[in-house]
């Protein structure tokens, strides 16, 4: 196997410049690091069969390197191998080597990478894992051969100059990480055999600006193209289903859009105390946490019955939600802690608001639909105004409450649930301050 010399240790160092060609025989296996760099006159090379590998940099800067005979037997050439060599034959590898057993790379003089063979590229556990990562900065295209099966996680990372990426029918994933930082990319097709972009696959891909993406992707992760600013609004940049009755999809505009039938199951939680003993606000086990920051604009399509606990919780760049008429209820926080929503509509056939559902939003004002039958005592930022739609007398006169107030009334059979913060509500809840005032009645009976 090649070896690391100092060039000083190199028998041949001072006659460097003499040496015109170079004829390595059978019987030698490798060729060492920096071995015959800085040979400016040589102008032939004669590779035996025998040889497997080729160390780094073993010809840098044979500037004059013209004539190369190089055998299929030399599997592995490490990167800067013949670098400083601008006169090699034309199609002739600067590097090349193996991921595995059946997949193979090459670098040539164009600055192509391919890769080829068949199966699934490995997974890196970053980019240094893979043998091109000391040369990504030259590399401008990359071409995947048909037969690969997935891009490995991080595979492609750093190659901040790829300009162009090939990807052939028969991959079916595109790994973590797998273009993260290739910065100078502007345009990519995925093929339809692709039915999974893993998370922040085209991470920091600043350049991208057309993307390709056919239906038969069926998930793209969280995050899969964050900080890729040029996207038109329309690429879908996360994409899921859930117990397949439920789909969802954020466009790279921030719009997601829910469609299905059934309920949005219940997620996270957002009143669990943390390690500094304040309420923890998160949405951890979200569908969506990665690019939950990313949302601006919620669409609910008809056939959703059901908004599950915490579904949209912490979504702190929302600002609109379309529910659809179809929809029943919504759980305790699905919308707690979204900042910036100020306003919503809520349909007619809604019947249960839960605990906290639009705490900590800067809503203000909301008009209950007539049908609401269990609307939680906190379910709305302190202050909000009521307008509730079903009539409380036989006038016809809407019964209307201020503030973040329960409220029940025989006439219209409305429950409400004040097991939650009864301190919160406020003078339009007449009935809990009835309960308060028979409270004191009871203390006031009792004393001696």
């Amino acid at each position: 196997m090649p070896g690391t010399y100092r060039l000083s240790e190199i028998p041949w160092d001072s006659y460097r410049d003499r040496v015109k060609k170079i004829v390595l025989e059978e019987g030698i296996t490798g060729i060492g690091q920096y071995l015959f760099s800085h040979c400016e006159n040589l102008t032939s090379l004669e590779i035996s069969e025998s040889v497997s590998h080729i160390g780094e940099y073993a010809f840098y800067n044979c500037a004059n390197l013209q004539e190369v005979i190089l055998p299929d037997t030399v599997e592995i050439i490490d990167a800067g191998a013949f670098d400083g060599c601008p006169r090699l034959p034309e199609g002739m590898p600067l590097c090349r080597g193996r991921l595995s057993d059946d997949v193979w790379w090459k670098l040539d003089q164009k600055r192509t990478l391919t890769v080829g063979g068949g199966g699934p590229m490995p997974d890196g556990g970053n980019w240094t894992d893979f043998p091109w990562f000391s040369c990504s900065a030259s590399i401008e295209e990359i071409v995947v051969e048909e037969g690969i099966t997935t891009i490995g996680s991080h595979a492609f990372e750093s190659c901040e100059n790829v300009s162009a990426v090939s990807l052939p029918q028969g991959i079916t994933v595109i790994g973590t990480y797998g273009f993260w930082g290739c910065e100078s990319l502007t345009a990519i097709e995925i093929p339809e055999s692709i039915v999974r972009i893993r998370e922040y696959a085209f991470l920091s891909c600043v350049g991208l600006t057309d993307v390709i993406l056919p239906d038969s992707v069926t998930t793209i992760e969280g995050g899969a193209f964050s900080n890729c600013s040029g996207l038109p609004g329309n690429v879908p940049v996360a994409k899921d289903t859930y117990s397949q009755h439920l789909r969802w999809v954020v466009t790279s505009d921030g719009v997601m859009t829910v469609s299905g039938d059934g309920q949005i199951p219940d997620m996270g939680g957002v009143y669990t105390e943390g390690e500094d003993g304040e309420p923890y606000k998160g949405n951890w086990n979200s569908l969506w946490i990665s690019i939950e920051d990313s949302i601006t604009k919620i669409i609910i399509e008809e056939g959703i019955t059901a908004i599950g606990r915490s579904a949209f919780g912490s979504c702190g760049n929302l600002v609109s939600v379309v529910l659809p008429e179809s929809l029943t209820k919504i759980g305790d926080t699905a919308f707690n802690y979204c900042l910036k929503l100020s306003d919503i509509k809520l349909p007619a056939g809604l019947l249960h608001i839960g605990r906290g559902a639009f705490m900590d939003t800067s809503i203000t004002s909301v008009v209950i639909p007539e049908n609401v039958e269990f609307l939680s005592q906190t379910a709305f930022p302190d202050g909000t105004e009521f307008t509730y739609e079903k009539t409380a007398h036989p006038t016809g006169t809407p019964l209307e409450l201020t503030g973040n107030a329960g409220f029940e009334v025989s006439a219209n059979a409305h429950r409400q649930n004040y097991v939650m913060y009864p301190v919160r509500t406020v003078e339009s809840n007449l009935w809990i301050r009835r309960i308060f005032q028979t409270a004191i009645c009871l203390i006031s009976s009792s004393q001696p």
